[in-house]
C-alpha cells in the first residue's frame, strides 16, 4: 500500500506585532500487510516559521527573532499479531 498526505497548522498568535507562525507538512509512506504481520515505512518533511520575543517593552519598541525550520523524519513500524 502507498499513502500520501499533508497538514497545515496555521498561525497560533493574535498578531499584535506582526507575529507569523505556521507549519506545513508533507508525508508519504509504503506499507505491507499479510496475515498477522505488517511493516510500514513513512517519511515526513516539515516547513515552518515562528517568532520569539525575548521580552516585550511597554513602549512597544520590540523586535522578534524570526525562526525558519525545515526538518525531516523517517519512521519504520513493524507489527505482529499473536
Amino acid at each position: 500500500m502507498a499513502r500520501f498526505g499533508g497538514a497545515y497548522y496555521g498561525n497560533p498568535y493574535v498578531d499584535l506585532a506582526g507575529e507569523k507562525g505556521q507549519i506545513l507538512q508533507a508525508s508519504t509512506g509504503l506499507g505491507y500487510r499479510n496475515r498477522g504481520f505488517f511493516i510500514d515505512l513513512g517519511y515526513t518533511h516539515s516547513f515552518g516559521q515562528d517568532v520569539v520575543f525575548p521580552y516585550r517593552l511597554s513602549s512597544g519598541n520590540f523586535s522578534p527573532a524570526s525562526i525558519k525550520n525545515n526538518n525531516s523524519r523517517v519512521l519504520l513500524t513493524l507489527g505482529f499479531k499473536i
